[in-house]
């Protein structure tokens, strides 16, 4: 048996342009060749290739770096996935496959955080760094030296009457 293609510059031959409803390659009608009696019984038509669609890894963050215990949210941009998996510890295992997870890091350091999206047609990763830092002490004892300082309450509810006031006089 053979099968003949038939095909014109324009892209409208008869193999380009008759059904295939079944998708066996061969058209659903038979093909009457121009000015003769002949017929071809089995035209090829013309191979439709989807192309696969890829998964694209993508995510952000609400913090890329601070100072210990470090917690982040992970948001998942991805496209076209069917599964995740995330690496938060920069040691190759799945520490997650959740959307949207929150992860603290306990340890200061450099992490890589990769997150791979995959389907059946193929994975994507991207990485992004976050940066852990020690905890700062002197931070803290700042933060509460001055608001212990007396009279701070007093002052500053003073002033937040008087722009109440200012604002109600208008």
């Amino acid at each position: 048996m053979q099968e003949n293609y038939w095909a014109q510059p324009n892209g409208m031959g008869p193999s380009e342009i008759t059904p295939d409803t079944d998708g066996d390659g061969i058209a659903d009608k038979v093909y009457r060749l121009e000015n003769s009696d002949y017929v071809d019984r089995l035209p090829l038509v013309a191979a439709k290739v989807k192309k696969p669609i890829l998964p694209v890894a993508n995510f952000s963050t609400n913090a890329t770096s601070g100072h210990l215990p470090l917690t982040v949210q992970f948001t998942d941009l991805s496209k076209n996935e069917t599964e995740r998996n995330w690496d938060f510890e920069s040691d190759g295992n799945i520490d997650s496959t959740d959307g949207n997870p929150v992860h603290t890091f306990t340890e200061p350091g450099t992490y890589t955080v990769n997150l791979t999206a995959s389907n059946e047609n193929g994975t994507a990763s991207k990485n992004y760094i976050i940066v852990v830092l020690e905890k700062d002490d002197t931070q803290d004892a700042g933060q509460n030296e001055i608001t212990s300082l007396p009279g701070f309450e007093l002052l500053y509810g003073i002033f937040g009457l008087l722009a109440v006031f200012l604002y109600r006089k208008r």
